[in-house]
């Protein structure tokens, strides 16, 4: 399948540095791969998930297009305990747009940070499996029925990011996710899964999803700096640099204190900056 967007094809085919590698990209590739996405279903009509120069999907996918509404980059979705695979949570959304997000410009959030947004595989379909629901959880039956469907649909990988949803099952024998994974490596299809997490009365944590037949992956944190600038009532503006909470360094206590301060000091209009190992920090212009 030949990706004719050009903004599709650009992104598609550019090459990327990948854990210091670089890696060229192919469009006509990557059009044919798909990824099935089993979480809390999506939300079709994202701009992430726009079909815009894409051609038909792969021969090989079984799905009767007549009777599908979104059946280009997103091939198909099916759903399980409810009567939708429309996505109200947001997470399936977010986790497939990580995957196969097409590129969308001028993204920001709330002004700040701009720029474009993209998948791993930009080019690559969706196949949405909705095994989690806002009512019901995620059951084990949802996720097994699910891969059994996602093998039956031949997809290429299987993604499934439900730590925050669905307890994890030390034994094998008795986790789906793991059985679901083992019965898809049979036949060729690799599963990816967010790293599961259990803690002891310590809160010390250890990864309870180790099963080696699955590809888990952890998550990581960035240390962003936002800049912004405001304007007071007496028309002095300042620029602020503000402190990521996750990767803020000193205590919650400093934190707080260091918002009072920041807080007072705008009351009394006094623009001196702070010391500089107590965020935010502060700079009259």
């Amino acid at each position: 399948m030949i990706v004719s967007s050009e903004s599709v094809l650009y992104a598609a085919t550019e090459s990327d540095i990948i854990v210091g590698v670089k890696v060229s990209r192919n469009a006509t590739t990557e059009s044919d791969f798909i990824v099935g996405v089993m979480d809390t279903g999506i939300w079709p009509e994202a701009e992430s998930f726009k079909d815009e120069g894409f051609g038909p999907p792969p021969k090989k996918w079984k799905v009767n297009i007549k009777k599908c509404l979104f059946c280009i980059k997103i091939v198909g979705a099916r759903y399980y305990l409810t009567d939708s695979a429309r996505d109200f949570r947001g997470h399936g959304t977010h986790c497939a747009s990580i995957v196969a997000r097409s590129p969308v410009k001028d993204v920001s959030f709330y002004g700040l940070a701009n720029g474009t947004a993209r998948g791993g595989v930009p080019a690559a379909r969706i196949a949405a499996y909705k095994v989690c629901d806002l009512d019901f959880g995620c059951s084990s039956d949802s996720i097994l029925a699910a891969f059994d469907d996602a093998i039956a649909d031949e997809v290429d990988i299987i993604s499934i990011s439900l730590n925050g949803f669905f307890r994890s099952e030390p034994d094998f024998y008795i986790d789906p996710i793991a059985i679901g994974a083992f019965h898809a490596m049979k036949k060729g299809i690799l599963t990816s899964q967010s790293t599961r997490t259990i803690f002891n009365s310590y809160k010390v944590g250890s990864v309870s999803s180790v099963a080696p037949w699955i590809f888990t992956v952890a998550a990581s944190t960035t240390d962003p700096r936002i800049i912004d600038s405001t304007v007071l009532a007496n028309e002095k503006k300042l620029v602020v640099q503000g402190e990521e909470m996750r990767t803020y360094t000193g205590t919650v206590r400093d934190f707080v204190r260091a918002m009072s301060s920041l807080q007072i000091s705008l009351l009394a209009l006094n623009f001196a900056p702070p010391s500089t190992s107590e965020p935010p920090r502060l700079v009259d212009t």
